[in-house]
């Protein structure tokens, strides 16, 4: 096996904002191949959003990705932290999987658009992601879902 380079085990705020700098086309190809996957499922859907505040102050975008044929209550949350290893990739690019994830799970999928390692370090985009179960808990009624 190969010794891994020093210089690749080092992640920094520079490296980061460079990786993504040269990622930006494959991000966008696998938007584009997400969208193709799954648009037939978008029309099954209503995809709407809204900001919550954290308890540092902080505004957080959360999508809400409701099948059409739900009952108005008593359904199944699913609240969803994207990938990207809390570093890469926005909620809003995987809202199309998660219209698919919906539908084949019959529940109401909340994606939480936390904010991004390394400018907020850690753990400032899991205490968001924690605001976010509490909000959706808290709202359940209002959103549909059953709070247990």
């Amino acid at each position: 096996m190969k010794d891994i380079p020093v210089e690749m085990l080092c992640v920094t705020e520079d490296t980061v904002v460079q990786k993504r700098e040269e990622n930006a086309g494959i991000v966008e190809y696998m938007a584009e191949l997400n969208k193709e996957t799954v648009e037939k499922d978008l029309p099954l859907v209503d995809i709407t959003d809204f900001e919550i505040e954290t308890e540092a102050g902080v505004m957080i975008k959360i999508y809400m990705i409701r099948p059409k044929s739900l009952p108005k209550d008593g359904n199944a949350a699913y609240i969803w932290a994207h990938g990207g290893g809390a570093v890469f990739f926005s909620a809003a690019d995987d809202n199309n999987s998660m219209a698919h994830t919906a539908l084949n799970l019959q529940c109401v999928v909340f994606n939480v658009d936390y904010r991004l390692a390394p400018e907020n370090k850690a753990p400032k985009g899991q205490n968001d992601f924690a605001a976010a179960v509490r909000h959706v808990s808290k709202e359940a009624a209002k959103f549909g879902v059953d709070k247990n």
